[in-house]
């Protein structure tokens, strides 16, 4: 779950530029602190949509051509919370949801397992793009519940990797994709405007090629970007009422 927190049409933005995944994510850390004002709420598997919605828009862009397996991976990455953030919303009234970024490792570690399941029911490629992301973000904290997960998917990885037709060179395009499209997702659905700058591979890369990207007042300009203007993304998600009730709304962003 994302606690939506900002609302960045009342925002001057944020400049980021020295380590901006690591900044952004602290950016995002902040905005999920139980003390801030929450706003709204977008589930993970919501904001992995959004994730697949910016990749069709960059589809032949940034990472090159991608095959459309790889794209319904990236809208699905996160299909494995989507009971756990359906139990949250149903007892929002009564208890304000957590962000993922609260939940205990094992909560996290089963959800990350559930998301590889479900890409394992669709296709070889997208088992490998999902597995990969969840292995590159597993946080390297000596937390046993993150080194089994690790060790046990990386060893998975390497046989996945090699049912794969596309090259290795391709399979870290599909991810870093992935990556990518997830860290600006998470940008987005927190709520904070941003002029910054993002690597071009997955957010565990280091000295990446980076663009400039600008979110301010519901809009989303990406230096350089072949996207066409005026093209409309969005999230579903929920706003809270002053009596607790959640009432459903959409979030949207335009490409300027």
């Amino acid at each position: 779950m994302h606690r939506k927190s900002h609302d960045s049409s009342n925002r001057t933005p944020i400049c980021i530029r020295g380590n901006p995944p690591a900044e952004l994510w602290a950016k995002f850390v902040e905005s999920q602190s139980t003390g801030t004002p929450v706003l709204g709420y977008i589930s993970q598997p919501a904001h992995a949509a959004l994730s697949g919605r910016l990749a069709a828009a960059l589809n032949g862009t940034l990472f090159g051509q991608v095959p459309e397996d790889v794209i319904a991976a990236i809208g699905n990455h996160d299909a494995g919370w989507a009971q756990l953030d359906l139990a949250a919303l149903e007892d929002a009234v009564r208890s304000f949801p957590l962000s993922f970024i609260s939940m205990p490792a094992a909560i996290s570690v089963s959800a990350w397992h559930r998301s590889i399941a479900e890409a394992q029911c669709r296709s070889s490629l997208s088992t490998l793009v999902v597995r990969s992301h969840f292995c590159l973000l597993a946080p390297r904290n000596g937390d046993a519940e993150h080194e089994v997960f690790r060790k046990q998917e990386t060893e998975h990885l390497q046989r996945t990797a090699r049912e794969i037709a596309h090259s290795a060179a391709d399979q870290k395009r599909f991810v870093d994709l992935l990556g990518f499209c997830d860290l600006l997702s998470l940008q987005l659905c927190s709520g904070w405007p941003a002029e910054v700058q993002v690597p071009l591979a997955h957010p565990s890369s280091k000295d990446a090629e980076q663009i400039t990207i600008s979110i301010e007042r519901n809009t989303l300009h990406l230096d350089k970007v072949a996207i066409a203007l005026g093209t409309r993304i969005f999230a579903e998600g929920w706003t809270r009422t002053e009596s607790g009730a959640l009432h459903s709304r959409r979030y949207e962003w335009t490409i300027r």
